[in-house]
Formats: C-alpha cells, structure tokens, sequence
C-alpha cells in the first residue's frame, strides 16, 4: 500500500533478483498488518524491462484486450512519451487508461480507479508524486482502493511511493518541494 508519509507503516520486503524465477513471477500477496495487498513493484524497466509490467498485470486480466490497467504518471517529466510507450506495450493486452492529476476531479479519479483491474504508478520524481496524489485528495482514494484489492505495479518513483518511507530517495532536491 502506498505508504508513503504515514509514520509507522509496516511494509513486507521482499528481495527480488533481476531476473525472477517462474516462482518469483506468481501471485504473491504482501501482508500489511491484517489487509493483503497486491504489489508488484520494479526498480525501473526501462525499453527493455517494460514486459515484466505487462506480464505482472496478466493474472489480473478479465479477459484478454478488455481489461483496464489505470495509469497515473503523477510526476514524469516525459508523461506522454512514457504513456504511449505503455500504450504501445499493452496493446492487445489491455487498455491503459490515462489519469492526469492535474486535471482530474476527485470524483473522476475515484471512478476510474473503480473501473480498473490495476494500476500502475510510474517513474519520476516520488516528492512531487507524492505531493500531488495528496494536494489533489487523491492519496486516500488510491489507497483505499489497494486495500480493498486493486493490485499496484509500480516502478521508479512508483515504488519507492510504496515504501515505508520515501527519506532515502535521492529525488528531494529536484522539483523544490524538500
């Protein structure tokens, strides 16, 4: 669960070799306290890693093509670029949804999460993600959401939002927010 900000929060570790095993790239579930939560989070797949993103929203496919994966790049400098790259990648998988932050409603957000079989948290700059996710009111929607089962696939800034803390990434300086 993105817990970014919340003092306390326990987060399940788990290391993870570049290459997973077939053991490694099934299901499993990170416990958080009581809630299970679906958490597939990469360094940063670049060009050449972006198919373990495609392949961790597979088992979460209703059926193939018609599934939604909602996309959130909170904090890329190269948002579009990076969206249609992933549109690219999902094509004929799924549908990737766009959900731009800066232009949202509260109420959009929250139905586009309803409508998603997962979601995907990309690269950029975790502060200002973090900072806009919350300035928005987005934070609480998204994380009610991942614990009541939407499974997140996040990467880069992504995952370190789903740390337990984010005071060791290295992004503090760059957008003015520390």
């Amino acid at each position: 669960v993105p817990a970014a900000g919340r003092r306390g929060a326990r987060v399940a570790h788990r290391s993870v070799r570049s290459t997973p095993t077939a053991a490694e790239r099934e299901r499993q579930p990170v416990r958080l306290g009581e809630q299970t939560v679906e958490l597939h989070l990469f360094s940063s797949p670049g060009v050449a890693g972006i198919e373990y993103v495609v392949d961790a929203f597979r088992p979460y496919l209703r059926r193939e093509g018609a599934s939604v994966l909602a996309y959130i790049p909170a904090a890329s400098a190269n948002a579009a670029a990076y969206y249609g790259y992933t549109q690219k990648a999902f094509s004929g998988v799924g549908e990737v949804r766009l959900i731009d932050v800066t232009t949202s409603t509260p109420s959009d957000f929250a139905e586009s999460l309803r409508g998603a079989d997962a979601v995907c948290l990309p690269g950029g700059n975790a502060y200002l993600m973090a900072h806009r996710l919350h300035r928005q009111g987005y934070w609480e929607h998204l994380r009610d959401r991942v614990v009541t089962g939407l499974p997140v696939i996040a990467f880069s800034a992504g995952t370190v939002l789903c740390g337990a803390s984010m005071l060791t990434s290295n992004d503090i300086d760059e957008w003015g927010l520390a």
